[in-house]
């Protein structure tokens, strides 16, 4: 009766403060993610650069050839068909 009631009452309430707590714990600050910075802009003269692309040596595979063995992330892939 009444006494089942008030008690399935604290329960729910016990549970729903619960998960009210832990959700505060999952907020994700932006503040904390790297900055992204382009490539173009970044204030480094093109001579002091470290990055310097490889060769083009074309690696065959059927009727496919490609202009690397390698790539960085973000480089063009360039790719022919006999």
């Amino acid at each position: 009766g009444i006494i089942g009631g008030i008690i399935a009452i604290i329960i729910v309430g016990l549970i729903v403060l619960q998960f009210s707590f832990t959700d505060e714990g999952n907020i994700s600050n932006d503040f904390n993610e790297p900055k992204i910075v382009d490539v173009d802009n970044d204030g480094v003269p093109d001579e002091e650069d470290p990055f310097v692309s490889a060769p083009r040596v074309w690696q065959s595979s059927g009727p496919f050839e490609i202009d690397r063995k390698q790539y960085a992330l973000g480089e063009l892939v360039l790719i022919r068909m006999n």
